[in-house]
């Protein structure tokens, strides 16, 4: 399913914690609304649950939006 989502022109990008372990990925790809075709739109967020509530979500999120 995701080299399907990456050869369909989105990005994946994976985060990992200080050992290595990855513990996140995260999907963008072109926005599915016709009236935004230069926009980019987030399809997919996961994170280990271990790390819930402890930020790196939007830290995440906010380093790929840059």
């Amino acid at each position: 399913m995701w080299r399907s989502c990456i050869e369909n022109n989105g990005k994946l990008f994976v985060v990992a914690n200080d050992q290595s372990e990855v513990i996140g990925l995260l999907h963008i790809g072109a926005s599915r609304d016709e009236d935004l075709d230069k926009a980019t739109e987030l399809t997919a967020i996961y994170l280990d649950p271990y790390y819930y509530g402890s930020g790196i979500g939007a830290r995440f999120w906010r380093r790929i939006e840059k």
